[in-house]
C-alpha cells in the first residue's frame, strides 16, 4: 500500500490496478484483498477470533459436562433404588456378620467394598446415602453397642468419599489408594476414635495407638481389595453396571 500527499488529501493507491481512491469507501473489493497490510491485519483479528471462540465452546463444553454429572449425582430412578437397595443389604451382612471382632473397639470386616460399589456406580450422593442407611439398619438388627450419631456420619462421609473419587473415573491403583486413605486417616482412626471417646471416655485413647496400627495394616489390604472390584466391576455387562 502507498499512500502520497496530493491536493492536500491523503490518497491510496491500489498495488492491484494501479489507480488512486480518495477514500476507503471507493475501493474496488479486489483492493481490500490486494493491500498486504490489510490482509496481514485481517488474518490476524481471524486468528484471535477463531481463539477465542474455540476456548468458548471448551469450557461452555466442560461446563456442560459438570452439570450433567452435578444433576446425576441426585437422580433417584426405580433401577437406581433397586441398586441402593441390593448394596445395602450386601454392606449390613458384610459388615455385621462377615466380621473379625478384636475387642470392644476394634473389628475388622469388608463392609466398605459395598459402599464403594455404590458410589463407583451411582454418586457421592447414593453412596452417602447407601452408607448411612446401612449403619443404621446394622445397628437396629445387630446391636453391638450403643446406637451414636456419629458413626453414622463417619459412614456417610466415607460413602461420599468413595463417590467423589470413584464416580465416572479411570481404574487406577493410585486412585484407589488415594480413595482408601482419607477414610483410613480421617473415618477411621480420627472420627471413630473421638466418637468412642465421647462414648467411653479416656480408657480409649489408651487403645489409639493399637487403632492406627490395625488401620495402617489394613490399608495396603483395603487398596488391593477396592483395585480388584473396581476391574471387576467395570468388566461386567453395562446392562449391570449402567444404573
Amino acid at each position: 500500500m502507498i499512500r502520497f500527499w496530493q491536493s492536500r488529501l491523503w490518497r491510496v493507491k491500489c498495488s492491484w490496478t494501479g489507480s488512486c481512491h480518495e477514500t476507503k469507501a471507493d475501493f474496488p473489493p479486489r483492493c481490500h484483498r490486494r493491500i498486504p497490510l490489510l490482509r496481514m491485519y485481517h488474518n490476524a483479528f481471524l486468528r484471535i477470533n477463531a481463539i477465542l471462540i474455540w476456548k468458548e465452546a471448551f469450557f461452555l463444553m466442560v461446563e456442560k459436562q459438570r452439570e450433567a454429572v452435578w444433576r446425576s449425582w441426585f437422580q433417584l430412578t426405580p433401577r437406581r433404588l433397586c441398586m441402593m437397595g441390593v448394596l445395602l443389604a450386601m454392606q449390613v451382612v458384610m459388615s455385621r456378620l462377615f466380621n473379625v471382632q478384636l475387642s470392644d473397639s476394634l473389628r475388622v470386616n469388608l463392609g466398605f467394598l459395598p459402599n464403594a460399589v455404590a458410589g463407583m456406580l451411582m454418586g457421592p450422593f447414593c453412596g452417602m446415602l447407601v452408607a448411612a442407611c446401612a449403619d443404621l439398619l446394622g445397628a437396629t438388627l445387630f446391636p453391638s453397642g450403643a446406637v451414636f450419631p456419629g458413626f453414622t456420619l463417619t459412614a456417610a462421609l466415607a460413602g461420599m468419599n468413595y463417590g467423589l473419587w470413584l464416580y465416572r473415573r479411570k481404574d487406577s491403583l493410585w486412585r484407589a489408594a488415594l480413595c482408601i486413605l482419607p477414610v483410613t486417616l480421617v473415618c477411621n482412626i480420627a472420627l471413630n476414635t473421638l466418637w468412642l471417646w465421647m462414648l467411653q471416655g479416656s480408657g480409649v485413647l489408651a487403645t489409639f495407638p493399637v487403632r492406627a496400627v490395625k488401620n495402617l495394616a489394613q490399608y495396603p489390604v483395603n487398596v488391593a481389595l477396592l483395585y480388584l472390584t473396581m476391574k471387576l466391576i467395570r468388566r461386567m455387562p453395562t446392562s449391570l453396571t449402567q444404573v
